[in-house]
């Protein structure tokens, strides 16, 4: 929290300069590089609601009719903060229904989370998954890439949620699929575990938005 708070500091420095000086901020970082940019849809977990607590854990939204307290309290530290009753709600159909809909809405790239509950979890407290797990996640992919076609690339995040060992098990049975990238597959501390993963397969891997200051980032 004291790094993040840092950052908005930062960020607040730099636009009042900018506004002393009469310049827009990338003025400041060297100069504009590109007229616009590519963004990509975050798809979250196809059509689940959500919502975010005080203490950032994923919740049902408080005007949801369903909503009730115990459900809230049902968090799972291996999916993301999701709830194991929701396997039920989370499956192919919706991961391609969602991903039509932001398509049709014009973006050409789309991530999903992966590491959500499913019907075959059994451990919400260690970084395992079964092949069964594994086989599910990749029928998520796989129906996204079945909706959209080749034109639309796919990503999908982990949330730090896995062990090396399993997570390239994933990112293999994942490579027919094309994937632009896979996101934070193991604990943002464990930078050996990273690097192996990211050697294991041929889908790019994608981490660092846990990673603060110049002096974290000279280990990749």
């Amino acid at each position: 929290m004291t790094l993040h708070a840092i950052t908005g500091i930062e960020t607040a420095l730099f636009d009042i300069v900018g506004k002393k000086l009469n310049v827009p901020v990338y003025q400041l970082l060297g100069g504009k590089y590109r007229d616009k940019i590519r963004i990509y849809a975050d798809c979250h977990a196809g059509d689940s609601l959500e919502s975010i607590s005080p203490v950032l854990l994923t919740r049902t939204p408080h005007w949801d009719k369903n909503a009730n307290v115990e459900e809230e309290q049902e968090l799972s530290m291996k999916f993301h903060g999701g709830k194991r009753s929701e396997a039920g709600m989370i499956n192919p159909e919706n991961y391609a229904e969602q991903a039509k809909k932001m398509v049709a809405k014009g973006f050409t790239a789309l991530k999903f989370d992966i590491d959500v509950p499913t019907p075959y979890s059994m451990d919400d407290y260690n970084l395992s998954l079964t092949r069964k797990e594994i086989n599910f996640m990749v029928s998520l992919v796989a129906a996204v890439r079945n909706a959209v076609g080749d034109d639309v690339d796919i990503a999908i995040d982990c949330h730090w949620n896995y062990n090396a060992n399993d997570v390239i098990k994933l990112a293999r049975a994942c490579e027919p699929y094309d994937l632009l990238w896979l996101e934070d597959p193991t604990p943002p501390e464990n930078i050996d575990a990273l690097r192996w993963v990211t050697h294991e397969t041929k889908v790019p891997i994608a981490s660092g938005e846990n990673h603060y200051l110049r002096h974290q980032f000279p280990r990749f």
